[in-house]
């Protein structure tokens, strides 16, 4: 896991014409003692020669993962893969004041790193993005950065499970196409509303790597007392009116399938544009 519990790491700012150091952590706070006690927790700010901190990321846990990368391998070549994470809620931009700075760092794969990053650089902009003075850019190598699971396996395991559901509920008659429907309707609220309340950090109860003043009991219990509120709320629904259902997953699997659709427009549009 990317923490350093000993210190920050550091690396020089990209721009030579302005001296910076930026120090980062992933998964718990930078250490701020000579910035003053005006700053707040976060997780990645930079220094000047003169002393002077800019926070880059909010005090927010949570890193959002934006894309899966690749590059060539420095090493022989070959193609690395890896993550970008995205933090943002910094200091006001210096050089946009109707924008916040950011942070933005590539974990490119590497077995061998497995404690330390190594190769850590920092860049003017992203290797395929334009450049954003607002958004401070790192790249690394690390372990971290490599895929833990496939789950392309188990979706080729339900996928057959479904066809295979579909064709079983199709002899038994419509008692049991009700009773399947009324299952995935359950199992979809349910998901929606704790993903919701993920967002909202408050499950940050089953995530060790969340600092304990972050972790409430109450709001955890909370969370999932309202999920299933909910989902007896849609059950009823359910019963009352048989159309609801087919109109909540629909919805629901329209919602999942635009995501890809606009991404794949955008890949398509991308080829178009330099």
């Amino acid at each position: 896991m990317l923490k350093n519990l000993d210190g920050d790491w550091s690396v020089k700012g990209a721009d030579p014409k302005k001296p910076t150091t930026i120090n980062f952590n992933l998964c718990h706070y930078t250490a701020t003692d000579s910035c003053g006690s005006n700053k707040e927790d976060n997780f990645a700010y930079r220094t000047d020669d003169s002393g002077n901190c800019e926070m880059l990321t909010s005090e927010a846990p949570q890193a959002e993962i934006t894309d899966t990368i690749s590059r060539d391998d420095p090493s022989d070549g070959s193609e690395q893969t890896g993550i970008r994470l995205l933090r943002a809620g910094g200091d006001v931009c210096p050089s946009d004041d109707t924008k916040l700075l950011s942070f933005t760092i590539d974990v490119y794969c590497n077995s061998d790193v497995m404690r330390n990053p190594s190769q850590i650089k920092s860049l003017a902009n992203t290797p395929d993005d334009d450049s954003d003075p607002c958004n401070v850019y790192v790249q690394l190598e690390h372990a971290a950065g490599c895929p833990e699971l496939d789950f392309q396996p188990a979706l080729d395991i339900l996928g057959a499970i479904m066809i295979f559901a579909g064709v079983t509920l199709q002899y038994f008659g419509r008692s049991a196409q009700r009773m399947f429907m009324r299952l995935i309707v359950s199992i979809v609220t349910f998901i929606i509303v704790m993903v919701c309340f993920f967002k909202l950090n408050w499950l940050a109860l089953f995530d060790p790597t969340e600092p304990d003043q972050n972790k409430s009991v109450f709001l955890t219990f909370l969370a999932v007392l309202v999920a299933i509120i909910a989902t007896v709320i849609v059950n009823w629904i359910f019963k009352k009116f048989l159309r609801f259902a087919p109109t909540f997953i629909g919805a629901a699997a329209g919602f999942w399938f635009s995501i890809y659709f606009i991404a794949a427009i955008n890949g398509v549009g991308g080829m178009f544009t330099e």
